[in-house]
């Protein structure tokens, strides 16, 4: 008799253990299909707002051009942010003068501590493993740098398979935090995205040579595959870091600070994406 009560006993520990790991289980399931969901919205409302910009900034180029007589115009650094306030709602400051008069500005710059973000666009690569938050995300950031790097002869299908797969590798790592997670799939999600618009507006580049690396000393020769994956790679970063204190960006040595917008981290990422195209198309 006291064995059937302890028989009895033990199966029904363990069928409540068995319970508490399924309700483990269907919440880390539904947390991680929260990221996930978050993340594709953030790169749908990214790509929203570059689409936008693209629109205002081929409408301003072609004012430019009418007024200036030249058809070959480009909207300058201070055009592209008005461009950015415009469509965004984040009105860049640069940060590149010492004017003690300007009260604005010296409050912009005593709000910007340690913690801000800083994105670095004179750069031949815009590496997203420099924006990681652990040593985790850092390798699989990694991972997307490098295939990003080695991209040259890549079709689009091909590099985003290539970025799903790292985004299935995290996803089933047991040692990755919730915010590892998010952190990675807010980065190659936006990436994807970013990747898919600048798949559409470059024209094709059918003279593409086989060591076109060492164009990169100017962005004006820089060929497509290359202005591609950088714009994406600054997208991507932009779409991972967080946008409660703004972030800096530098761009021809020029230091601007991003604040916080009304549509966060997708207006602040969108905003990096139109910095980087001046870069890439200068």
């Amino acid at each position: 008799m006291k064995k059937i009560s302890y028989l009895f006993v033990l199966s029904v520990i363990m069928l409540i253990s068995c319970e508490r790991n399924e309700v483990a289980r269907s919440e880390d399931y539904a947390v991680i299909e929260s990221i996930k969901s978050k993340a594709k919205e953030l790169s749908n409302k990214h790509d929203s707002l570059v689409i936008e910009m693209l629109k205002l900034e081929k409408c301003k180029r072609y004012q430019k051009a009418k007024s200036t007589n030249n058809q070959e115009a480009k909207l300058n650094l201070n055009e592209m942010l008005d461009v950015i306030e415009e469509v965004t709602g984040v009105t860049p400051v640069m940060l590149n003068t010492d004017d003690p008069d300007n009260t604005e500005l010296y409050k912009v710059k005593s709000s910007i501590t340690a913690s801000t973000p800083v994105i670095n666009l004179d750069s031949e690569f815009v590496s997203m493993s420099d924006y990681a938050n652990s040593d985790l995300s850092k390798k699989y950031l990694e991972c997307v740098d490098q295939l990003l790097q080695h991209s040259e002869f890549k079709s689009y299908e091909h590099i985003v398979s290539e970025i799903t797969a790292v985004q299935n590798e995290i996803l089933a790592d047991a040692n990755a935090s919730n915010e590892d997670i998010q952190l990675v799939m807010n980065a190659t999600e936006v990436l994807k995205g970013s990747l898919k618009i600048w798949e559409n507006v470059l024209p094709t580049d059918n003279n593409q040579v086989g060591d076109s690396r060492s164009l990169v000393s100017s962005a004006l020769n820089w060929p497509r595959w290359l202005k591609w994956v950088f714009i994406g790679a600054a997208d991507a970063v932009g779409g991972s870091i967080a946008w409660f204190s703004g972030a800096t960006i530098t761009i021809m040595n020029v230091p601007i600070y991003l604040p916080p917008g009304p549509v966060g981290a997708a207006g602040g990422a969108a905003a990096v994406s139109a910095l980087a195209t001046i870069i890439a198309f200068q």
